[in-house]
Protein backbone atom coordinates (compact mmCIF):
# COMPACT_ATOMS: atom_id res chain seq x y z
CA UNK A 1 0.00 0.00 0.00
CA UNK A 2 3.70 2.42 1.01
CA UNK A 3 3.35 2.20 -3.19
CA UNK A 4 0.73 4.53 -3.71
CA UNK A 5 1.71 6.80 -0.85
CA UNK A 6 4.02 8.84 -2.95
CA UNK A 7 1.78 9.35 -5.31
CA UNK A 8 -1.52 10.36 -3.86
CA UNK A 9 1.44 13.29 -2.05
CA UNK A 10 2.21 13.84 -5.46
CA UNK A 11 -1.36 14.52 -6.78
CA UNK A 12 -2.67 16.24 -3.33
CA UNK A 13 -0.02 18.95 -3.61
CA UNK A 14 -0.31 19.12 -7.57
CA UNK A 15 -4.36 19.95 -6.88
CA UNK A 16 -3.26 22.44 -4.00
CA UNK A 17 -0.79 24.19 -6.01
CA UNK A 18 -2.26 24.57 -9.24
CA UNK A 19 -5.94 25.97 -7.12
CA UNK A 20 -3.47 28.13 -4.77
CA UNK A 21 -2.17 29.80 -7.87
CA UNK A 22 -5.03 30.37 -9.40
CA UNK A 23 -6.47 32.17 -6.75
CA UNK A 24 -3.16 34.13 -5.84
CA UNK A 25 -2.81 35.66 -9.70
CA UNK A 26 -6.13 35.70 -11.50
CA UNK A 27 -9.93 34.90 -10.67
CA UNK A 28 -12.35 32.98 -8.61
CA UNK A 29 -15.75 32.44 -8.69
CA UNK A 30 -16.37 34.03 -5.50
CA UNK A 31 -18.50 36.61 -6.55
CA UNK A 32 -20.87 34.04 -7.80
CA UNK A 33 -21.48 34.37 -4.07
CA UNK A 34 -21.25 37.49 -2.96
CA UNK A 35 -22.92 39.38 -5.89
CA UNK A 36 -26.01 37.01 -5.79
CA UNK A 37 -28.56 39.47 -5.52
CA UNK A 38 -31.28 36.56 -4.64
CA UNK A 39 -29.72 35.09 -1.85
CA UNK A 40 -28.44 37.31 -0.72
CA UNK A 41 -30.39 40.95 -0.74
CA UNK A 42 -32.80 39.53 2.26
CA UNK A 43 -29.41 39.87 4.46
CA UNK A 44 -27.85 42.67 3.12
CA UNK A 45 -31.09 44.71 3.06
CA UNK A 46 -33.37 42.92 5.43
CA UNK A 47 -30.14 42.87 8.23
CA UNK A 48 -27.86 44.73 7.32
CA UNK A 49 -30.07 48.03 6.00
CA UNK A 50 -28.37 48.94 2.92
CA UNK A 51 -29.75 48.90 -0.53
CA UNK A 52 -28.47 45.87 -2.57
CA UNK A 53 -27.33 48.41 -5.63
CA UNK A 54 -25.26 50.39 -2.68
CA UNK A 55 -24.11 47.11 -1.09
CA UNK A 56 -22.78 45.39 -4.99
CA UNK A 57 -20.98 49.01 -6.06
CA UNK A 58 -19.41 49.21 -2.71
CA UNK A 59 -15.39 48.89 -3.39
CA UNK A 60 -14.96 47.83 -0.13
CA UNK A 61 -16.98 44.67 -0.94
CA UNK A 62 -14.97 44.05 -3.52
CA UNK A 63 -12.22 44.59 -1.13
CA UNK A 64 -13.36 41.51 0.88
CA UNK A 65 -14.20 39.07 -2.06
CA UNK A 66 -10.23 39.95 -3.00
CA UNK A 67 -9.17 39.44 0.48
CA UNK A 68 -10.92 35.78 0.88
CA UNK A 69 -9.77 34.85 -2.38
CA UNK A 70 -5.97 35.43 -1.25
CA UNK A 71 -6.82 34.02 2.28
CA UNK A 72 -7.83 30.73 0.11
CA UNK A 73 -4.93 30.47 -1.72
CA UNK A 74 -2.49 30.59 0.84
CA UNK A 75 -4.78 28.08 2.41
CA UNK A 76 -4.14 25.89 -0.36
CA UNK A 77 -0.36 26.94 -0.73
CA UNK A 78 -0.14 25.67 2.81
CA UNK A 79 -1.88 22.33 2.19
CA UNK A 80 0.44 21.79 -0.74
CA UNK A 81 3.71 21.65 1.82
CA UNK A 82 1.58 19.42 4.29
CA UNK A 83 1.17 17.05 1.33
CA UNK A 84 4.75 17.12 0.78
CA UNK A 85 5.67 17.15 4.05
CA UNK A 86 3.61 13.97 4.66
CA UNK A 87 6.96 12.34 3.07
CA UNK A 88 8.21 12.50 6.36
CA UNK A 89 5.54 12.65 9.37
CA UNK A 90 2.04 13.61 9.43
CA UNK A 91 1.07 15.87 12.60
CA UNK A 92 -1.34 17.88 13.76
CA UNK A 93 -1.17 21.18 11.27
CA UNK A 94 -0.71 18.97 7.96
CA UNK A 95 -4.21 16.86 8.75
CA UNK A 96 -5.90 20.50 9.59
CA UNK A 97 -4.59 22.34 7.06
CA UNK A 98 -5.26 19.39 4.39
CA UNK A 99 -8.75 19.17 5.82
CA UNK A 100 -9.25 22.98 5.22
CA UNK A 101 -8.05 23.00 1.73
CA UNK A 102 -10.37 19.99 0.76
CA UNK A 103 -13.03 21.67 2.06
CA UNK A 104 -12.42 25.08 0.10
CA UNK A 105 -12.14 22.61 -3.30
CA UNK A 106 -16.13 21.65 -2.26
CA UNK A 107 -16.72 25.28 -1.58
CA UNK A 108 -15.10 25.95 -4.81
CA UNK A 109 -16.99 23.02 -6.84
CA UNK A 110 -20.11 23.95 -5.74
CA UNK A 111 -19.38 27.67 -6.87
CA UNK A 112 -18.34 26.53 -10.12
CA UNK A 113 -21.73 24.14 -10.65
CA UNK A 114 -23.82 27.26 -9.63
CA UNK A 115 -21.95 29.07 -12.09
CA UNK A 116 -22.69 26.81 -14.81
CA UNK A 117 -26.42 26.22 -14.19
CA UNK A 118 -26.25 23.83 -11.79
CA UNK A 119 -25.07 21.01 -13.78
CA UNK A 120 -24.20 18.22 -11.72
CA UNK A 121 -21.45 16.84 -14.55
CA UNK A 122 -19.62 19.73 -13.38
CA UNK A 123 -19.23 19.32 -9.52
CA UNK A 124 -18.38 15.95 -10.86
CA UNK A 125 -15.66 17.26 -12.97
CA UNK A 126 -14.03 18.10 -9.42
CA UNK A 127 -14.55 14.95 -7.98
CA UNK A 128 -11.20 13.69 -8.55
CA UNK A 129 -9.69 17.41 -6.81
CA UNK A 130 -11.36 16.42 -3.97
CA UNK A 131 -11.67 13.08 -3.20
CA UNK A 132 -7.92 13.35 -3.47
CA UNK A 133 -6.50 14.62 -0.44
CA UNK A 134 -9.14 12.34 1.07
CA UNK A 135 -7.41 9.65 -0.19
CA UNK A 136 -3.99 10.59 1.64
CA UNK A 137 -5.64 11.77 4.50
CA UNK A 138 -7.16 7.99 4.81
CA UNK A 139 -3.91 6.48 3.98
CA UNK A 140 -1.51 8.28 6.74
CA UNK A 141 -4.18 8.89 9.27
CA UNK A 142 -7.56 7.71 8.79
CA UNK A 143 -6.04 3.93 8.58
CA UNK A 144 -8.36 3.07 5.73
CA UNK A 145 -7.47 0.04 4.26
CA UNK A 146 -6.54 -0.88 0.70
CA UNK A 147 -9.98 -2.01 -0.30
CA UNK A 148 -11.85 1.50 0.89
CA UNK A 149 -8.80 3.43 -0.61
CA UNK A 150 -9.41 1.56 -4.20
CA UNK A 151 -13.15 2.11 -4.09
CA UNK A 152 -13.01 5.63 -3.17
CA UNK A 153 -10.10 6.25 -5.47
CA UNK A 154 -11.73 4.68 -8.51
CA UNK A 155 -15.42 6.18 -7.89
CA UNK A 156 -13.84 9.12 -7.76
CA UNK A 157 -12.34 8.89 -11.07
CA UNK A 158 -15.09 7.23 -12.91
CA UNK A 159 -17.65 10.25 -11.75
CA UNK A 160 -14.72 12.62 -12.95
CA UNK A 161 -14.29 11.05 -16.34
CA UNK A 162 -18.03 9.96 -16.90
CA UNK A 163 -18.21 14.34 -16.64
CA UNK A 164 -16.19 14.66 -18.92
CA UNK A 165 -17.91 12.40 -21.57
CA UNK A 166 -21.22 14.40 -20.40
CA UNK A 167 -19.55 17.69 -21.64
CA UNK A 168 -17.67 16.36 -24.54
CA UNK A 169 -20.71 14.62 -25.91
CA UNK A 170 -23.23 17.75 -25.44
CA UNK A 171 -25.30 16.17 -23.03
CA UNK A 172 -24.91 19.79 -21.03
CA UNK A 173 -23.37 22.57 -23.60
CA UNK A 174 -19.98 22.05 -24.91
CA UNK A 175 -18.25 24.54 -23.50
CA UNK A 176 -16.33 27.15 -26.01
CA UNK A 177 -12.77 25.91 -23.82
CA UNK A 178 -12.96 22.56 -24.78
CA UNK A 179 -13.31 23.22 -28.52
CA UNK A 180 -10.72 26.03 -28.67
CA UNK A 181 -8.26 23.55 -26.86
CA UNK A 182 -8.92 20.92 -29.52
CA UNK A 183 -8.28 22.94 -32.45
CA UNK A 184 -5.33 25.15 -30.97
CA UNK A 185 -3.70 21.90 -30.12
CA UNK A 186 -4.60 19.31 -32.71
CA UNK A 187 -4.73 22.49 -35.27
CA UNK A 188 -8.13 21.52 -36.72
CA UNK A 189 -11.46 22.93 -37.86
CA UNK A 190 -14.00 23.97 -35.14
CA UNK A 191 -16.36 20.78 -37.76
CA UNK A 192 -13.62 18.10 -36.55
CA UNK A 193 -13.03 19.35 -33.07
CA UNK A 194 -16.65 18.89 -32.08
CA UNK A 195 -16.74 15.53 -33.69
CA UNK A 196 -13.41 14.25 -32.06
CA UNK A 197 -14.95 15.49 -28.42
CA UNK A 198 -17.49 13.83 -29.33
CA UNK A 199 -15.59 10.71 -29.43
CA UNK A 200 -14.04 10.89 -26.91
CA UNK A 201 -17.00 11.67 -24.76
CA UNK A 202 -18.49 7.82 -25.40
CA UNK A 203 -14.78 6.66 -24.79
CA UNK A 204 -14.61 8.53 -21.16
CA UNK A 205 -18.29 7.23 -20.54
CA UNK A 206 -16.97 3.80 -21.61
CA UNK A 207 -14.26 3.90 -19.42
CA UNK A 208 -15.97 4.88 -16.73
CA UNK A 209 -18.21 1.91 -16.70
CA UNK A 210 -15.11 -0.28 -17.13
CA UNK A 211 -13.62 0.63 -14.04
CA UNK A 212 -16.73 -1.50 -12.28
CA UNK A 213 -15.59 -4.59 -14.59
CA UNK A 214 -13.18 -6.36 -12.69
CA UNK A 215 -11.64 -7.86 -16.09
CA UNK A 216 -11.27 -4.42 -17.95
CA UNK A 217 -10.40 -2.51 -15.07
CA UNK A 218 -6.66 -2.37 -15.09
CA UNK A 219 -7.10 -1.41 -19.29
CA UNK A 220 -9.40 1.26 -18.14
CA UNK A 221 -6.85 2.48 -15.24
CA UNK A 222 -4.31 2.70 -18.26
CA UNK A 223 -6.51 4.81 -20.31
CA UNK A 224 -7.06 7.18 -17.11
CA UNK A 225 -3.03 7.69 -16.85
CA UNK A 226 -2.64 8.52 -20.45
CA UNK A 227 -5.84 10.42 -21.20
CA UNK A 228 -5.61 12.18 -18.19
CA UNK A 229 -1.94 13.28 -18.30
CA UNK A 230 -2.73 14.62 -22.42
CA UNK A 231 -5.21 16.66 -21.36
CA UNK A 232 -3.99 18.15 -18.36
CA UNK A 233 -0.93 18.79 -21.04
CA UNK A 234 -3.01 19.99 -23.66
CA UNK A 235 -3.83 23.23 -21.74
CA UNK A 236 -0.04 24.52 -21.75
CA UNK A 237 -0.09 22.98 -25.81
CA UNK A 238 -3.35 24.95 -26.35
CA UNK A 239 -1.53 28.15 -24.76
CA UNK A 240 1.57 28.30 -26.64
CA UNK A 241 -0.48 29.09 -29.82
CA UNK A 242 -2.01 31.49 -28.31
CA UNK A 243 0.58 33.68 -25.79
CA UNK A 244 4.54 34.23 -25.59
CA UNK A 245 6.49 31.12 -24.45
CA UNK A 246 7.63 33.01 -21.51
CA UNK A 247 3.90 33.40 -20.44
CA UNK A 248 2.45 30.13 -21.31
CA UNK A 249 2.89 28.63 -17.72
CA UNK A 250 1.81 32.22 -16.14
CA UNK A 251 -1.36 31.62 -17.73
CA UNK A 252 -2.04 28.22 -18.61
CA UNK A 253 0.76 26.45 -16.81
CA UNK A 254 -1.22 25.98 -13.06
CA UNK A 255 -4.16 24.46 -14.96
CA UNK A 256 -1.99 21.58 -16.22
CA UNK A 257 -0.89 21.24 -12.66
CA UNK A 258 -4.11 20.95 -10.93
CA UNK A 259 -5.26 18.38 -13.63
CA UNK A 260 -2.40 16.45 -13.66
CA UNK A 261 -3.73 14.14 -10.84
CA UNK A 262 -6.62 13.42 -13.35
CA UNK A 263 -4.06 10.64 -14.81
CA UNK A 264 -1.79 9.93 -12.07
CA UNK A 265 -4.21 9.17 -9.53
CA UNK A 266 -4.79 5.96 -12.12
CA UNK A 267 -1.18 5.37 -11.06
CA UNK A 268 -2.05 5.65 -7.35
CA UNK A 269 -5.00 2.62 -8.36
CA UNK A 270 -2.66 0.66 -10.11
CA UNK A 271 -0.72 0.27 -7.23
CA UNK A 272 -3.37 -0.49 -4.80
CA UNK A 273 -4.85 -2.97 -7.12
CA UNK A 274 -1.48 -4.59 -7.08
CA UNK A 275 -1.29 -4.28 -3.26
CA UNK A 276 -4.59 -6.06 -3.11
CA UNK A 277 -3.69 -8.47 -5.20
CA UNK A 278 -0.42 -9.66 -3.38
CA UNK A 279 -2.83 -9.55 -0.11
CA UNK A 280 -4.14 -13.03 -1.84
CA UNK A 281 -7.04 -11.39 -3.42
CA UNK A 282 -7.79 -11.14 -7.20
CA UNK A 283 -8.56 -7.80 -8.40
CA UNK A 284 -12.66 -8.43 -8.67
CA UNK A 285 -12.20 -9.28 -4.47
CA UNK A 286 -10.62 -6.64 -3.44
CA UNK A 287 -12.95 -3.97 -5.18
CA UNK A 288 -15.72 -5.56 -2.99
CA UNK A 289 -13.64 -4.81 0.07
Amino acid sequence: MQQAKPWLILCTACIFLGRAYQYLWWDAPLRVFFWDEQLLAPVVEGLLGRPWRDYATDPRVTDVIGRVQQFIGVVWLVGAAAALAAFRSVRAWQVASLVGGTAFLVAHALLETKDHFYHLAQFGEHLIQIATPLLLLGLLRWGWPAGRLYAVGRAAVAVTFAAHGLYALGFHPVPVHFVDMTMLALGVGEGTARTFLAVVGWLDLGVAAALFVPRLVRYALGYVVVWGLLTALARVVSGAQVVALAEVFHHYGYRTVFRLPHGLLGVALLALRRHLALLGADAGAGERR
